[in-house]
Order: structure tokens, then C-alpha cells, then sequence
């Protein structure tokens, strides 16, 4: 089930950024891992 999820996630980040030149895509890639890293890191509440 996870890995469908992953597939369909990747899927839709895929066609919402086709137009986009691949130093958009680089970016938004490093600014999400940041994104989901910080998530990661705070304490449970």
C-alpha cells in the first residue's frame, strides 16, 4: 500500500510541474526535503 501511495504522489508532482525547467524542480525538491525534515525533527505533541 505505501509504495501505491508513493507512486501516485510522484505521479501528480510530476504532471503539476512538466512545464517546469528543471532548476524549478531542483529547487522545489530541496525546498520540500527541508520542509519535511523540519516536520521530522519537532518533538510529538
Amino acid at each position: 500500500m505505501t509504495a501505491q501511495v508513493h507512486r501516485f504522489r510522484r505521479s501528480v508532482f510530476a504532471e503539476a510541474m512538466e512545464e517546469w525547467p528543471e532548476a524549478g524542480r531542483a529547487e522545489f525538491a530541496r525546498l520540500l526535503t527541508r520542509f519535511v525534515d523540519a516536520l521530522g525533527s519537532r518533538p510529538p505533541r
